[in-house]
């Protein structure tokens, strides 16, 4: 995906962010400028500051979504190039497949994310600078206590590289041992996520139990 296509398929979230953020700061604009420049308000003066404020607000506007979308449209690229390495066997095998994420186009731009389409249990994969993080999906709407678990679950399987997160455990990998990652490995690292959520507790998502077949996080 280039940055032209993209950018058509987030027109509405763009057209959304121009308007609000540059009624925003037209509107500071204009709130400073009465305040600290003018003393006497003719209509020449009130067209001049409505005038500089919409050219400074609209201004920063395309700045703040130039900055929005180029970071997002970076995101989605690099997942993107991060997906079509995979091998197409691998690919099959555990039905991953590359999906946008549920989201408001008036607010927010789209993001992709690497999600498996057979397994029961939901499995999908994310990117950070240095690592692949394999993350499988647990119902985690009955913690009392979310933070006081990801911490101690961070704490406990530190030498695994296990991590808690909103959606389930996580799996990181590096980038180096994902190169060479095999099927049977991946097949490891998820029963090692699967047995961690047994030992913790923590119910794993299935499907089946949803006739939708996926719940409400997008699973």
């Amino acid at each position: 995906m280039n940055f032209k296509e993209y950018y058509n398929l987030t027109k509405e979230t763009t057209k959304s962010l121009l308007k609000i953020v540059g009624v925003i700061f037209t509107s500071i604009f204009a709130i400073i400028a009465i305040i600290t420049g003018y003393e006497n308000y003719s209509l020449v003066d009130l067209l001049e500051i409505f005038a500089i404020s919409f050219i400074l607000g609209n201004g920063f506007g395309i700045f703040i979504w130039l900055l929005a979308i180029t970071s997002t449209y970076s995101q989605v690229k690099s997942l993107t190039k991060f997906y079509d390495s995979i091998p197409v066997g691998f690919r099959e095998k555990f039905g991953l497949e590359l999906i946008g994420i549920p989201h408001n186009p008036k607010y927010d731009f789209l993001q992709m994310r690497i999600l498996d389409t057979k397994s029961d249990v939901p499995i999908f994969l994310s990117l950070d600078k240095k690592s692949v993080l394999i993350t499988i999906g647990n119902d985690l709407r009955y913690f009392k206590n979310f933070q006081k678990e990801v911490l101690e679950i961070k704490k406990k399987y530190k030498k695994e590289g296990v991590t808690l997160t909103g959606w389930g455990l996580r799996k990181i990998v590096k980038r180096n041992d994902w190169n060479i990652i095999t099927q049977d490995k991946f097949e490891e690292i998820l029963n090692e996520l699967k047995l961690i959520s047994f030992k913790e507790n923590l119910e794993v998502i299935n499907r089946k139990m949803n006739k939708t077949g996926y719940n409400n996080n997008g699973l």
